[in-house]
């Protein structure tokens, strides 16, 4: 299979309604770069915008009213994350964030049971705006597991019957990155399935081609990259891609949406990627990515600790604050103090 080549390094747009149409530029993409548009329906696409608008209201706020939610009580990192209260790889990320997730997912053991809790929301408005954006995220990452799935050479419903589960963790936040220099988030790659992320802004990079491409907004799409999760699921077929942002030349709002696997799930490759055509080497580990320096980050099967290892990392006062009697060792293993190691 010839390399797929990006015209001015542009990323490919594939659209919602007719991703199984497309399945096979969806399998070449997702396989060499990991990184597309999604260009969405007009009803979706105005739950997005709606959830921004009221994410722009909610920052215009002074410093105390929005620390009323403050994650600092949230032992599942959830609530309002105030400017330098977060890193990448041990370098502080310049954004503020509101950050919820899914409240009633499966009864778990271990460290992922800590990920469960209540969402902080600012105000009824909010909660409502998100709610809708929410639900237009949850279908398109619906419509784009089944595409992967028929993309994989599988049923359409078997990457959501034996990875994501009854009841798929979803995370997601919105973010403010205040213009200026440095960090807007360090270079990494999403713990978990899919991420669909609406943007106003430039400052987004991804590694692609082996440099750092910009992948700027595009109206009427979100971008969608994939998650080491996914990349366990295929065998390594498919890209968890490495991304950053850069703090950009204006202010700057995102919505990332963050489509995971149940908490309980233990993932296994879906298929044998022996037997894929590859345009691309095939990787020695595909339980690893160097998003964090090689050896640095390691790819938990059991996604609720792979979960709980990126936010554990990236918010250590709080994960000092509520879970003490945990660390995270340097390649990203969750050990209990003294006792052993959980994954």
């Amino acid at each position: 299979m010839a390399q797929l080549v990006l015209a001015d390094g542009a990323l490919p747009v594939l659209r919602a309604a007719s991703l199984e149409a497309d399945v096979v530029a969806l399998r070449r993409i997702c396989h060499e770069i990991g990184f597309l548009y999604l260009e969405l329906d007009a009803e979706d696409w105005d739950c997005c915008c709606a959830a921004a608008a009221a994410s722009r209201r909610f920052f215009a706020r002074d410093a105390a009213t929005k620390a009323e939610i403050g994650y600092e009580r949230s032992p599942a990192f959830r609530g309002y994350m105030r400017l330098g209260v977060e890193n990448t790889a041990g370098v502080v990320d310049r954004r503020e964030q509101v950050e919820f997730g899914r409240e009633d997912g499966v009864a778990v053991e271990g460290p992922a049971r800590r990920l469960l809790g209540p969402n902080q929301w600012p105000d009824d408005a909010f909660e409502g705006a998100a709610a809708r954006w929410l639900e237009a995220m949850a279908r398109a990452s619906a419509a784009l597991t089944s595409a992967l799935s028929v993309a994989l050479g599988l049923g359409r419903d078997t990457l959501h019957q034996h990875i994501l589960g009854p009841k798929p963790h979803w995370q997601a936040k919105v973010a403010r990155y205040p213009a200026g220099n440095g960090q807007g988030v360090g270079a990494h790659t999403d713990s978990g399935w899919l991420t669909l992320l609406w943007q106003d802004g430039p400052g987004l990079e991804a590694m692609i081609g082996g440099r750092w491409t910009p992948v700027p907004p595009r109206d009427g799409c979100v971008v969608v990259n994939l998650g080491e999760m996914l990349q366990l699921a295929s065998g390594g077929y498919f890209l968890a891609t490495p991304h950053r942002v850069a703090s950009p030349p204006r202010d700057r709002l995102s919505l990332p949406y963050f489509c995971n696997p149940s908490l309980d799930a233990v993932v296994a490759a879906a298929t044998d990627a022996a037997e894929l055509d590859w345009a691309r080497p095939r990787p020695d580990d595909v339980a690893a990515t160097d998003s964090h320096g090689a050896g640095r980050n390691k790819l938990h099967d059991a996604y609720g600790i792979n979960a709980f290892k990126s936010l554990a990392r990236s918010h250590p006062a709080v994960f000092a604050r509520h879970h003490p009697d945990l660390v995270v060792l340097p390649d990203g293993t969750v050990a209990e103090k003294c006792w052993g190691t959980l994954g």
